[in-house]
């Protein structure tokens, strides 16, 4: 993920334990510390940083099986709401099970984040992470309720796009700082500049 960051001119930097992780990054040129993450971020001045991006940071810290007893939780409820949907809605049925199950696994692992003190509730709510979490979890029920609404493909796949401009609108306008609209401004710029020359 750093190099790919690294590479889309975003300056960053990585926090990480384990040696054979620190000299891969390092060998590659990657900017990358030494520190347990929750000393480093407590330590880290009020908006010193644009982002914070944690991927698999719950399961390191213990109970080591946090994950693990989430997602046994979850296996009923998951198997049972997939076998209904399948045979009531078809794939967009298991399409639905899925996002309600990913939807719960999110605010569970956010809960948990905030249990162990990786994070506080209060950061999460300030920082619009909860608000984003929901914006998405409205935009995948309402997208998949298009199939409630049309039984035919064509107007399946009309209602999902309609859904789907209305979420970026309301993304644009109410979950995006300035600082991401920018972002994603000068992303777009670039992308468009690569189609370009492919030409």
């Amino acid at each position: 993920m750093l190099r790919l960051l690294k590479d889309a001119g975003v300056e960053c930097y990585g926090v990480d334990r384990f040696c054979k992780a620190l000299e891969v990054c390092r060998s590659r040129g990657l900017e990358v510390v030494d520190d347990e993450v929750r000393e480093h971020l407590e330590h880290l001045p009020c908006e010193s940083v644009g982002g914070i991006v944690c991927s698999h940071l719950v399961e390191h810290f213990p109970p080591a099986d946090v994950v693990a007893k989430f997602h046994l939780i979850e296996l009923p409820f998951y198997a049972g709401l997939l076998w209904y949907l399948l045979g009531s809605m078809g794939i967009a049925g298991v399409a639905l099970a899925w996002t309600l199950r990913a939807t719960i696994d999110a605010f569970l692992l956010f809960g948990a984040s905030c249990w162990l003190r990786v994070v506080s509730a209060r950061t999460l709510l300030q920082n619009g992470i909860l608000r984003s979490i929901i914006g998405l979890a409205i935009f995948a029920l309402a997208a998949s309720m298009s199939v409630f609404f049309a039984r035919a493909l064509e107007a399946q796949v009309v209602l999902a796009a309609l859904f789907l401009l209305l979420f970026a609108l309301g993304s644009w306008a109410f979950l995006l700082d300035n600082e991401d609209r920018g972002f994603l401004v000068s992303a777009w710029g670039r992308v468009s500049a690569l189609f370009e020359r492919a030409r």
